[in-house]
């Protein structure tokens, strides 16, 4: 079981993907408070897991994004629940690309 710490991703390919993402930039927002994502990270490096060691506090809940990116473009956050993306926060790793890295 992972440490309360700790993050540890399992990914694939984005789904249709055409920008052939290099890494993948991390977001974590606090659950309740949506659409407060920040960058935790603009690159794993191409891991395909992370670990975080700073900032989780006891009794607060979160969600992360994880969002695939190249050197120059990012893609996709996600979509909420009545399907519209999920905007990128105001302070953002690269500038979007929705029409191939989503």
């Amino acid at each position: 079981m992972p440490r309360a710490d700790q993050i540890f991703l399992f990914t694939g390919p984005a789904s249709k993907n055409t920008c052939n993402p290099t890494t993948w930039e991390i977001y974590r927002g606090t659950l309740g408070n949506y659409y407060s994502h920040a960058i935790l990270t603009c690159d794993t490096s191409g891991a395909n897991n992370w670990t975080e060691v700073n900032g989780l506090a006891d009794g607060n809940s979160y969600y992360y994004l994880i969002v695939p990116a190249t050197t120059t473009k990012e893609g996709s956050y996600g979509k909420d629940s009545d399907g519209s993306e999920i905007p990128a926060p105001f302070t953002a790793c690269l500038p979007q690309d929705l029409t191939g890295c989503n």
